[in-house]
């Protein structure tokens, strides 16, 4: 019975809390997405109907790819959009379109659709829920027009919203998409064709209809609710209200998420106390407060509760608190077996770092692609200027009318060889510079498709959970970044996040050091060309030429190379590196 009376308070706080927030005053701006394939887009306005904008209007800026926005002071809004060059867009009527309340609201197809009840921000992310009968769905899909998925199309998870159905989740704007049970069936749209997504958002297909349930928005974060348990609690009036004690708190506290999210976590008491004004700030929460006095009997308020001191020494913390209107007064003041439900707080303010660790997961994914990227063009470079060497050293040679020095094959790696004339084919097995021209060979081998991708992440070993897709003018270029922590929250997207970054920091030792490697064999290379160039000009004889191709090739090799670019070197120069671009690399270790 207890427990039954407890989660109805635990409600009634919830609801007098969004009665209390309610009434706080309602922000006047308005914020507008719009889709349009213009290569630029102007509103052009009138604010609370006081006068209309000079034509063409506003330039509204490019938020996500597809959508321009624009932030407008306002309480309602009359407004149409224009190219900036005589063309424009009116509402299905042919009239103007209207927004009678603050918010944010997405205008596609002629369509208002509510983004939230308060402003905020638009969010490139698309969630579908799939009712089917298989016992597994995976999806097939192109996002953003950048090319169909192959080889392994992605398994749908459970949906935490309906039962017996699928989910899936995927940072884009739009997506085309069909789905299959994984041997050989396939779900197509109504005309047997694909089906298509164009505004981010939730959405549920069901009987080969997709249906819209709402537009993705950064208010999707999820909210938690804090419960906490004490042995005993004193409530001393105070002030119109009450001194709440807590005593005998453990060291965790538990928090879990509001529907639909489906989450639970424990975190540390003091941490919990510890941001608790950034949690809360100048709105104090509602926490529903039971417990059992001397005579036995349950008390069950509902107050608001600020400034509390913490003594994680004596575990225990005093609040000042006020009684939320409509809720009992304390009789007694003395309780024990106290529950206390504290309401929602952002999943930011339990865990502040998982937005530093997902920006250095981002830029950690970004470094390794633009070594990737690099490769592409170190690997063209070096191939060429071994081709000149070879040309003018042969030219040279048989200037003087000595023997031709042969060319000489050397295996890379499988399917990889590079020609170098027998003079200079030794340096190319020395041991830093034969990794890394594997690193280039591998991403020549899987940018003209010689190798799979399971070859390519055996050889460079990236984590499972990195993807790749082709990108014009690259290698191989990393995508879905955010799918190594979508879908989860809390402790779990912290372990996730921290899991990524531990994946990567060696990965990205092992790439930078080999473009370091080849960045200064690149060098070298060119050293020799040019010096090839002055002999030419000057006169040589064949000892001098011997020594320029070997003795002071290698030379330059072993000391620009081997022995400098080491393993310390590189955690070296990335260290400046990311203090240089103020990185946040508290947990790289």
């Amino acid at each position: 019975m207890k427990v039954l009376k407890f989660i109805l308070l635990l409600f009634g706080a919830i609801q007098l809390s969004m009665n209390s927030a309610s009434a706080e005053p309602v922000t006047r701006e308005i914020v507008i997405y719009y889709q349009t394939s213009w290569s630029a887009a102007y509103i052009s306005y009138s604010a609370d109907h006081a006068g209309w904008t000079t034509t063409p209007g506003e330039l509204m800026a490019v938020d996500i790819p597809g959508f321009y926005s624009l932030t407008i002071p306002a309480s309602s809004l009359e407004f149409v959009f224009n190219n900036g060059m005589g063309e424009w867009d009116h509402s299905v009527s042919g009239g103007n379109f209207n927004v009678v309340a603050p918010g944010t609201y997405l205008i596609a197809h002629n369509e208002i659709i509510p983004v939230a009840d308060q402003t905020t921000r638009l969010e490139s992310k698309i969630k579908i829920h799939y009712d089917t009968g298989w016992p597994e769905a995976y999806m097939h899909f192109s996002e953003d027009g950048t090319g169909w998925t192959s080889g392994n199309d992605h398994e749908m998870s459970d949906s935490a919203i309906y039962p017996n159905e699928k989910y899936f989740q995927w940072s884009a704007t739009t997506l085309e998409f069909v789905t299959t049970d994984g041997f050989g069936t396939w779900d197509h749209a109504a005309n047997g064709g694909n089906y298509q997504i164009d505004i981010p958002g939730e959405y549920r297909l069901s009987n080969g209809q997709l249906t819209r349930i709402k537009v993705a928005s950064v208010l999707d974060e999820p909210e938690w609710l804090v419960a906490l348990f004490a042995n005993s609690a004193s409530a001393t009036p105070y002030d119109g209200g009450y001194t709440v004690t807590l005593t005998g708190l453990p060291a965790t506290l538990i928090a879990f998420t509001d529907r639909p999210d489906r989450n639970a976590t424990k975190i540390e008491m003091a941490t919990f106390f510890a941001g608790w004004d950034t949690a809360f700030g100048a709105t104090p929460p509602n926490a529903a407060f039971t417990g059992v006095t001397a005579t036995g009997q349950e008390q069950e308020t509902v107050l608001t509760l600020t400034n509390p001191i913490y003594d994680s020494v004596n575990g225990s913390v005093a609040f000042q608190a006020a009684l939320v209107p409509g809720a009992d007064e304390l009789s007694e003041y003395n309780y024990t077996d106290v529950h206390l439900f504290i309401d929602g707080i952002w999943e930011g303010t339990l865990y502040p770092n998982n937005v530093n660790r997902l920006a250095r997961l981002n830029e950690l994914v970004g470094d390794v692609n633009t070594v990737f990227t690099d490769a592409h063009y170190s690997e063209t470079k070096i191939t060429l200027q071994l081709q000149q060497i070879n040309e003018k050293a042969q030219a040279m040679y048989g200037e003087i009318q000595v023997p031709l020095p042969p060319i000489i094959e050397t295996e890379i790696t499988p399917g990889y060889a590079i020609y170098a004339i027998d003079l200079v084919a030794p340096i190319l097995v020395y041991k830093a510079v034969k990794k890394g021209l594997q690193k280039l060979a591998v991403t020549f081998l899987k940018r003209e498709g010689r190798i799979g991708l399971a070859a390519f992440r055996e050889i460079i070993q990236t984590p499972r959970w990195m993807k790749f897709g082709p990108t014009a003018g690259a290698v191989v270029v990393a995508v879905g970044v955010d799918l190594a922590i979508d879908g989860v929250t809390g402790a779990h997207k912290r372990s996730n996040l921290q899991s990524g970054i531990h994946d990567l920091i060696p990965l990205r030792i092992t790439l930078k050091k080999a473009q370091l490697v080849n960045a200064a064999f690149l060098e070298a290379l060119q050293v020799v060309n040019d010096s090839l160039e002055d002999m030419i000009a000057l006169g040589y004889t064949k000892e001098q030429l011997d020594a320029l191709l070997t003795d002071r090739l290698q030379k330059r090799v072993t000391d620009d190379i081997e022995n400098t670019i080491t393993d310390q070197y590189t955690i070296d120069y990335l260290n400046d590196f990311d203090a240089q671009r103020g990185s946040w690399t508290n947990e790289d270790q």
